[in-house]
């Protein structure tokens, strides 16, 4: 099997940011991609952590893997540094979407500042945010050898684009392997990714299914360096 024997992280679903007991910031998405690429790792007998944020679509093989629920950034943080840097896991596929900013502050009409307390919705109310720490870069700080894929997903349409999206996200986060969608297909059938790697190989792949099943395949390779595997190796700028 692909990954026997190997520890792999998939994050997964939305964080969301407290602005009182029953509200919140947070993004749409659900985590099933995620879902689905833990699956498929855990096909390939993986030992699979999956972290996922509350409510998120959780993996069918759910019981044969370590299920992890976060809430908050700060929350998958120190839960991503934990398995990475205790459990010692040697890829992370990061497909959660992470919270852009976080509450910093709250203040009612008078200028008294709200602290845990609900919120009156009869009254304005004054909100600053700040940005969220960014996740991804630190991975290879508490983890150098760690593979690691990221996910974008951009409002453009032309494959240029989405390459030159995944070659500036590579560098600048630090990863292995780029995951690079339209946004406006997500959530239809003709759902689409393209993959570009560290050496400027492009992959491009349609269908979630099919996308989830060659990513596991792409990191298989790229951690074993020439391996083939049944069907014959993944090609750079294959579709399929």
């Amino acid at each position: 099997m692909l990954l026997s024997g190997k520890k792999v992280i998939v994050t997964s679903g939305a964080t969301q940011e407290p602005l009182d007991n029953v509200r919140y910031l947070t993004n749409i998405s659900r985590g099933s991609f995620g879902a689905m690429i833990a699956d498929e790792a855990m096909i390939q007998q993986a030992e699979v952590y999956y972290l996922y944020g509350k409510g998120a679509a959780r993996p069918h093989f759910e019981h044969s893997m370590r299920l992890i629920e976060v809430r908050t950034t700060a929350d998958l943080l120190r839960e991503m540094h934990r398995l990475l840097v205790e459990f010692d896991a040697s890829v992370v596929i990061h497909a959660m979407a992470v919270s852009d900013y976080i509450v910093e502050s709250m203040e009612d009409p008078n200028g008294r500042q709200l602290k845990g307390e609900k919120i009156d919705a009869d009254k304005p109310l004054t909100v600053r945010l700040r940005p969220s720490p960014n996740i991804i870069p630190r991975i290879k700080e508490w983890k150098r050898d760690a593979y690691l894929v990221g996910f974008e997903l951009e409002p453009v349409e032309a494959e240029s684009e989405l390459v030159e999206v995944g070659k500036r996200s590579l560098a600048k986060n630090h990863m292995d392997l780029a995951v690079v969608r339209r946004l406006h297909r997500i959530k239809k059938d003709d759902h689409d990714a393209v993959f570009v790697n560290t050496h400027g190989d492009v992959q491009i792949h349609h269908g979630k299914s099919v996308i989830a099943k060659e990513l596991i395949r792409t990191i298989y390779q790229e951690v074993n360096p020439g391996a083939r595997i049944e069907g014959g190796p993944v090609s750079a700028g294959a579709e399929s």
